[in-house]
C-alpha cells in the first residue's frame, strides 16, 4: 500500500490494484465524489502505478525506477495531463482530439497509455462527444481516468462507458484523526471539518493563513455588495478571477447558516461559528422563505459554476439576486 493514499481510500486502492494485476481493470474510470476528498491525489497515484515498471500487488509506485524519475520530472511519454488551459475554465475539442491522438499510440515505455482528464466536467459538450468514441473503441494499452466533483455536468453517454468510483467522505473519526495529525490540536480540527462539511483535504486548506485572508475578503465583499448593489459587477469580476466556484462554495456555507440561525433564532449548530454575530444579523433582516429561495440559486450556481456556461454571468446573477434581497425586505419595511 502507498503513503500517498489517504486512509478512507485503501479499499478502492485494493480493489483496482487487484484488478491491474489480474489484467482485469477497465479502460475507463470516472473518479466522482465531493471536493476536498482526494480524487484528484489518488488518481495521480493510480496513474504512477500503472506506469510503473516494478509495482506488484497492492503497491504503489516504487519511486525508483526510469519511469517514476520521469513521473517525478513531469516528462512521461506515456502520460497525458488534460485540464483547463491557464486563463480558461472550459476543455475544448482541440484538446480533446490531441489527448485522442496520443492515446492511440503504442506505449513508449510499458504496457499502459495512461490520460488524466480533471476536471472532467469541464469539458465542452463538443469536446465531450469527441471523446466518447474513443471510449466505445479504445487503443488496447489506454487507461482513461475522469476525476470530477459533478459528475452530472457530463453527458450520459460518457458517464456510461466509464467505471464509476465513488469517493467518498470519510467517517467522522478518521477524518478528524487525520487532520489532528496536521494541524494544532483536535479542537482546531473538529472546527475546521465542520467548516469543510466533512471534506479533510478541504478544512487543511482553509486553516492556510492566505485561504483564511482570501475568505475574508469575499465575506466583507458579499456584505458590502448587501449594501451598495452598485458593486455588484466589480465584486463578480474579481471572483470569477479564477472560476468564481470558491467563492460560491463560501457563500453557499454562509447562506445556509443564515437561513439554520433564521429558522430556529439560534446560532447554536452554525457551521462558521466565528461569523456567527454577523450572519445572525443579516439573518434577521430578510424573511425565511425568500432566505431558503436564495440558497437553491446559490447551490444551483456551485453546481454550473466552472463549467461551460458563463462563471462571471452566473456570480454576477447571485449577486445581484443577494442585493435586491435586501432591497426587497427594506422596500418591506420603509412602507410598514
Amino acid at each position: 500500500m502507498t503513503t500517498s493514499i489517504l486512509p478512507w481510500q485503501n479499499d478502492t486502492w485494493r480493489q483496482l490494484t487487484a484488478r491491474i494485476a489480474q489484467g482485469e481493470l477497465a479502460h475507463a474510470l470516472l473518479l466522482h465524489g465531493p471536493e476536498g476528498v482526494g480524487k484528484n491525489q489518488f488518481a495521480r497515484e493510480l496513474a504512477k502505478r500503472l506506469l510503473c515498471e516494478t509495482a506488484k500487488g497492492t503497491a504503489g509506485a516504487c519511486g525508483q525506477c526510469r519511469s517514476c524519475q520521469l513521473l517525478q520530472a513531469d516528462s512521461h511519454e506515456d502520460l497525458f495531463l488534460l485540464t483547463p488551459e491557464e486563463e480558461r475554465t472550459t476543455i475544448g475539442v482541440d484538446a480533446v482530439r490531441a489527448l485522442i491522438e496520443f492515446m492511440n499510440l503504442t506505449p513508449r515505455r510499458g504496457k499502459f497509455k495512461v490520460a488524466l482528464v480533471f476536471p472532467a466536467d469541464r469539458m465542452t459538450l463538443n469536446a465531450a462527444n469527441s471523446l466518447l468514441k474513443t471510449l466505445e473503441e479504445p487503443a488496447t494499452a489506454a487507461v482513461f481516468i475522469l476525476v470530477t466533483s459533478r459528475p452530472a455536468m457530463l453527458p450520459a453517454t460518457v458517464r456510461s462507458r466509464c467505471q464509476k468510483l465513488h469517493m467518498t467522505l470519510p467517517d467522522h473519526q478518521t477524518a478528524v484523526t487525520w487532520l489532528t495529525q496536521r494541524m494544532a490540536s483536535p479542537t482546531e480540527a473538529e472546527h475546521a471539518l465542520r467548516r469543510a462539511r466533512g471534506a479533510p483535504l478541504s478544512a487543511l486548506a482553509e486553516a492556510n493563513e492566505d485561504w483564511r485572508r482570501a475568505e475574508e475578503n469575499v465575506f466583507q465583499q458579499w456584505c458590502n455588495v448587501a449594501k451598495n448593489p452598485s458593486l455588484v459587477f466589480d465584486t463578480a469580476q474579481g471572483w470569477t478571477k479564477g472560476d468564481g466556484s470558491q467563492a460560491l462554495r463560501w457563500l453557499s456555507g454562509w447562506v445556509s447558516d443564515m437561513a439554520r440561525c433564521r429558522a430556529t433564532n439560534d446560532t447554536a449548530g452554525m457551521v462558521d461559528a466565528r461569523r456567527a454575530g454577523a450572519l445572525q444579523a443579516m439573518a434577521k433582516q430578510v424573511d425565511l422563505k425568500p432566505l431558503f429561495t436564495y440558497l437553491s440559486a446559490v447551490e444551483r450556481a456551485v453546481r454550473d459554476c466552472g463549467g461551460a456556461l458563463n462563471s462571471q454571468l452566473l456570480v454576477e446573477n447571485v449577486l445581484l439576486e443577494w442585493a435586491a434581497l435586501f432591497g426587497r425586505t427594506a422596500q418591506g419595511h420603509s412602507q410598514g
